[in-house]
């Protein structure tokens, strides 16, 4: 499996993409460029579209992932403030 896919398999990651606020991105793209031994500086975040509009398979992928689970986040967030204190996240077997 490349390391690219193994981040993208780990329920982990996948539930942190899914859920945090889209500034708290960051940490996933560098463990993605760590994962393919590029320095984590590299990772400046999601890249760019291209002249035509097309995105990289990464940026493609994260923003399917945030569409899918928009209601979860938008629901934990409400709680979240609704408490004042922050709440776990919702267990990884969500994110599948």
């Amino acid at each position: 499996m490349t390391p690219e896919a193994v981040a993208l398999t780990d329920l982990g990651w996948r539930r942190h993409v899914a859920m945090v606020d889209e500034r708290a991105l960051r940490s996933f793209y560098e463990r993605v460029a760590q994962q393919m031994n590029e320095p984590a500086s590299a990772s400046k975040g999601p890249a760019p579209p291209s002249l035509w509009g097309q995105q990289d398979g990464l940026t493609r992928w994260v923003e399917q992932l945030r569409r899918k689970h928009r209601i979860r986040r938008r629901r934990h967030l409400a709680e979240q403030r609704h408490t004042w204190q922050p709440l776990p996240l919702p267990e990884n077997g969500h994110f599948k």
